[in-house]
């Protein structure tokens, strides 16, 4: 059974590589590259700053599950002018090793970020592909739909209902 803490110096390769491995099996590592600059600065975007953070679970002294807190919102696009940035958070970043999915660990990491977003932000926004089903699956359970748009599904999660395991789903592994 993993443990699960906010990042720390010492966890910053191995959620690199976590992440890194499973988005580039999932989107190819062109899409790693140009849109998730944060994973390669693991220290400067989720160490050093007050307003971002991030949650590994950790099993057997490897990182299996990582996600994140940034202090940022659609404010472009169709959802510009919805959000304020001073007061929205982003979560993003919800990976766990393949070969272990199905046992709560994303649930898990969910919550922390959750908990930690309260009382330092109003919303939590977030968004995935609509061709991402094992995730829409996920956000659908736990999530408010906002929008989607040109192949992407905007939700909110709500900041004042703790994130708790529902039935086990085959299909989500969460």
């Amino acid at each position: 059974m993993p443990f699960f803490r906010q990042l720390t110096s010492a966890d910053v390769e191995g959620a690199r590589d976590l992440v890194t491995r499973v988005y580039t099996a999932k989107f190819g590592p062109e899409v790693v590259a140009r849109w998730h600059g944060d994973i390669r600065a693991m220290e400067s975007e989720y160490l050093a700053s007050p307003r971002q953070a991030a949650f590994v679970a950790v099993e057997a002294g490897r990182v299996v599950g990582f996600a994140a807190v940034r202090h940022r919102s659609p404010q472009s696009g169709p959802l510009a002018g919805r959000y304020d940035p001073a007061a929205t958070c982003e979560l993003g970043r919800v990976t766990v090793d393949p070969a272990l999915r199905g046992h709560g660990i994303a649930l898990q990491l969910i919550e922390l970020a959750r908990l930690w977003a309260s009382g330092r932000y109003a919303v939590i926004s977030l968004h995935t592909d609509c061709d991402n089903e094992e995730a829409l699956r996920l956000w659908r359970r736990l999530c408010t739909p906002v929008l989607e748009h040109d192949g992407i599904a905007y939700f909110e999660l709500p900041l004042e209902r703790p994130v708790t395991p529902g039935p086990k789903s085959q299909e989500t592994g969460a």
